[in-house]
């Protein structure tokens, strides 16, 4: 593995207790905590050094106009030289050495990179772009409001994650993939395997095995997800519809049609990318209408801000916290060096709470106009699929705030121990219909 070239000057390092709770995903479960972190290095060390035990140093872009300058220079900040998504040494040593040199054992959209990510995305975009979107309208509404007659049939109480939101986006996304829903159940069995990279036990059940034994086991987890998706492209080849199953089938790249591990590689981003993501944020707005009612009955007063209102609770919730970029060459960022092959952490969550950028940053205006967050991203690697996250969170709400009375929290909600994709684990919460 290529060494970090960073710079040595001591004053450019994070304080260590700060380095550790980055790469912690104990420490995510503390909103009020990390918030208070990503803020100190803001005020004082606003692209500073971590050097966190077990991993590889990074630099911490934490700023929201640091963020856009990394994410929109591709050619400065790749996605591919080295994981782009936070991990430790050992564990990418680990996948790299039973995955012929590469860190994943599948590429999708998020793992590539100028030219190869413009002509696959081309593939995608006819889907989710206004027209895509607009077709979609009356599935993504009947879907919602099938999740809201499943919170009153509920009786009054609920763990709106798991009784709702965690299914909701799952059937959206799968019905747009073109998987019916007797088959649910398998892409839930993918999710789990693909977010659980935080899991305690993962790890250390992981650690004893050698290389070969983790290739081995690794081939027989994906084995059915490769069995299952292989026979939906026969499928969609002969049979095409309009579906994401249907692009990735008949995808030509340069004249080629996708190759098989390229394909899986497409399946899973989809079945997963908007799952958590979506359940995270949409999740997050209802603990919100809980703990501050006064925005529920704004919402009542006029339904027409809620697309406002969901882009606040995009950037309030900020599901996505990081992704990693490295450098490519040699360049300057807020006047430093950053040299070729280091390792950048790009804070979605700490730009999404930028004093520059927003004014009272920790209040949350349901009403908060211009909204520039970023939590789809920025530049090229911008979530393709921003569009229907946000189309599934209006209509569930817009359906919600016309039919509900009352609603208040039940419990105390729980965060999920994550440092990556990371939302609500638990949401008790009771209410009434009209």
């Amino acid at each position: 593995m290529q060494h970090e070239q960073l710079d040595l000057t001591q004053d450019m390092d994070l304080p260590q207790e700060i380095a550790e709770a980055i790469v912690s995903p104990q420490a995510f479960t503390d909103a009020a905590k990390i918030e208070q972190m990503f803020t100190w290095i803001r005020a004082n060390n606003p692209l500073g050094i971590a050097r966190p035990q077990g991993f590889m140093p990074f630099w911490v872009v934490s700023k929201h106009a640091d963020v856009l300058e990394v994410t929109r220079r591709n050619d400065l900040y790749d996605s591919t030289t080295k994981p782009f998504i936070l991990g430790e040494t050992e564990a990418i040593e680990r996948m790299r050495a039973i995955n012929d040199g590469d860190a994943f054992p599948f590429k999708s959209l998020t793992g590539t990179d100028e030219p190869e990510h413009g002509v696959l995305r081309k593939l995608f975009t006819p889907l989710f772009q206004n027209q895509g979107m607009k077709a979609m309208e009356p599935r993504v509404r009947a879907i919602a409001r099938a999740h809201i007659d499943r919170m009153v049939a509920l009786g009054g109480r609920c763990d709106f994650v798991n009784d709702i939101a965690l299914d909701y986006p799952l059937r959206v996304v799968m019905d747009f993939m073109g998987v019916p829903p007797e088959d649910e159940a398998l892409m839930v069995q993918i999710t789990n395997a693909l977010f659980s990279g935080d899991d305690d036990e993962i790890i250390e059940a992981a650690a004893v095995l050698t290389p070969a034994e983790q290739a081995e086991q690794m081939r027989a987890a994906f084995k059915p997800m490769e069995d299952y998706f292989a026979a939906l492209t026969r499928d969609r080849i002969a049979n095409p519809r309009e579906d994401v199953a249907t692009l990735i089938a008949n995808g030509r790249v340069n004249g080629e049609p996708l190759p098989p591990d390229r394909a899986l590689g497409h399946y899973l981003s989809f079945a997963t990318a908007g799952h958590h993501t979506t359940a995270s944020s949409l999740s997050g707005a209802i603990q919100i209408l809980c703990e501050q009612p006064q925005h529920l009955e704004t919402l009542r007063t006029d339904p027409s801000i809620i697309p406002v209102f969901v882009e606040e609770a995009l950037r309030w919730i900020t599901p996505a916290k990081h992704f990693m970029r490295c450098a490519t060459v040699e360049t300057e960022l807020r006047g430093r060096t950053i040299h070729a092959g280091d390792w950048m952490y790009v804070s979605y969550a700490s730009a999404n709470r930028d004093e520059e950028a927003f004014e009272a940053p920790f209040e949350f205006r349901p009403n908060r106009k211009p909204i520039k967050h970023v939590s789809f991203g920025f530049g090229v690697h911008q979530c393709l699929g921003n569009m229907l996250a946000r189309q599934e969170m209006r209509f569930f709400l817009e359906d919600l705030v016309a039919r509900i009375n009352m609603l208040a929290l039940d419990g105390e909600p729980a965060l999920t121990k994550s440092r990556w994709v990371q939302g609500l684990k638990t949401l008790p919460i009771r209410y009434s219909f009209k």
